[in-house]
């Protein structure tokens, strides 16, 4: 029986290959990092919800409605704030 190295585990025997280390190590965050949010999206996928429950996933209509409220909203911020500066200004003069 042949044995594979464990991937985990992997030795280098030069100094020359310090670079490979270094890399391998940030291959390995990486890929890890991946995981977690690929884990990540599959819990959302499902619907749950910090407490545990379980809620259905929001219909495409529901995701543009809220897009457009909240782009509406950020407008009106926008505006509201941009008027009570130039108001402000006019009366300073």
């Amino acid at each position: 029986m042949i044995q594979t190295p464990n991937p985990h585990h992997i030795t280098y025997p030069s100094q020359k290959s310090h670079f490979l280390v270094h890399l391998h190590l940030l291959l390995r965050a990486r890929v890890s990092t991946i995981n977690k949010m690929i884990s990540g999206v599959a819990v959302a996928a499902m619907g749950e919800s910090f407490k545990g429950t379980i809620r259905p996933m929001p219909k495409r209509g529901h995701i543009k409605s809220m897009m457009a409220s909240n782009a509406f909203h950020s407008m009106a911020s926008v505006l509201s704030k941009a008027s009570s500066r130039i108001h402000r200004t006019k009366k300073a003069i």
